[in-house]
């Protein structure tokens, strides 16, 4: 059956304005590195190790132009960038995509590295104590896009590990809140060898928040469950709500071990001649030998309900039968259980069931 519908178009609209707002209170802030003073790009090249790599490092208004030659000097040449914040807070990489777009003059291989501070394990004037987090891809020449979860770079050079033996259990848990620095550079190795000169132009690099999805889909699942049991329970029950004793429209209803003898008589009596479309309170109260008054009294004590609610529940209780097990057309439905007139019977079904007795039975 179908429920009010104010409360089924309230029931559809809440998830969906609670999923908006669920959906913009967890995604998370995109960092534009380009474009965002809070953070500085600067160059990272291995002349601080004693090394003779040049690098010469352009910032346009919506580009970076790396322009570099690695060469002999330092055991590992390496050149590229690094990102910090500007007061040299830590930021986070939690739940974040990095995206980047790169023109390279030639093939190559570029090396994404950042460090993270472990609580109650990193100091912050020693920093070998601080984990590194690498990981290397390939570019070909020309335009390359690279989108991977911050998450996904993952390696922990062997060297830092045989340093820092105690942190060995630490590093695959770390939240990624904690970033110090981010680099991005290119390393002597087969693909960038000594005294070749290589462009990179960027035009894309930036930081991509994510939602907590599983939090929004844990949302469905409860809401899903509240809205389940809400339809149970709320959904008109074919014994009637709010009735005290539910009775089924019998001949004979086996009420006698449970009621007072007047209730269960009277009981018995609307059971058996609820399809006369002419019985009124005076009959019952006639046959029992009472005052209407007094049958009036026992029925909404018993039920909760008067005469005429009662005799309609009965009615419309074999009526949803019907409905649902034969193939009796509603006009002789009407009939059947006490309504000569068909207008009447829908009437009172649509008060009951807030539905019309064609659409309960479809």
């Amino acid at each position: 059956m179908k429920l009010n519908k104010g409360i089924t178009s309230g029931l559809i609209i809440l998830p969906i304005v609670i999923i908006i707002i669920l959906y913009f209170a967890t995604k998370k802030t995109t960092i534009d590195f380009l474009h965002n003073d809070s953070f500085v790009i600067s160059e990272f090249v291995d002349k601080a190790d004693g090394g003779k790599s040049l690098l010469k490092l352009e910032k346009g208004n919506d580009k970076l132009s790396l322009k570099f030659t690695l060469r002999d000097g330092y055991t590992y040449p390496y050149a590229g960038i690094v990102i910090n914040k500007a007061d040299y807070q830590k930021f986070s990489l939690n739940d974040y995509q990095l995206k980047l777009k790169v023109e390279a003059s030639d093939d190559i291989r570029l090396s994404i590295r950042f460090t993270q501070f472990i609580d109650k394990y990193s100091k912050s004037d020693d920093y070998n104590t601080l984990p590194i987090f690498i990981k290397t891809i390939g570019l070909h020449k020309g335009e390359n896009k690279i989108d991977i979860a911050a998450k996904s770079i993952n390696e922990v050079p062997d060297w830092w590990i045989a340093k820092n033996p105690k942190a060995a259990s630490l590093v695959n848990e770390v939240p990624l809140d904690n970033t110090v620095q981010m680099w991005i550079f290119c390393e002597k190795n087969s693909a960038v060898p000594l005294d070749k000169d290589f462009t990179l132009h960027v035009s894309e690099f930036s930081l991509e928040g994510g939602t907590y999805w599983p939090y929004l889909l844990a949302f469905l699942l409860i809401y899903g469950i509240i809205i389940f049991i809400y339809i149970k329970v709320s959904a008109p029950k074919e014994s009637g709500e709010d009735v005290k004793i539910v009775l089924t429209p019998i001949e004979k209803i086996e009420t006698e071990d449970r009621l007072p003898k007047f209730q269960s008589e009277i009981l018995n009596y609307i059971g058996s001649n609820y399809r006369n479309s002419n019985l009124k309170l005076l009959d019952v109260a006639q046959s029992m030998g009472l005052s209407e008054k007094t049958v009036s009294d026992i029925l909404k004590e018993c039920t909760g309900k008067n005469f005429r609610q009662y005799l309609n529940f009965i009615r419309m209780n074999e009526a949803t039968r019907l409905l649902k097990e034969s193939d009796l057309q509603i006009a002789e439905i009407a009939d059947a259980v006490g309504y000569n007139n068909i207008q009447h019977f829908n009437r009172v079904f649509k008060e009951i069931y807030d539905i019309s007795p064609k659409s309960f039975r479809n």
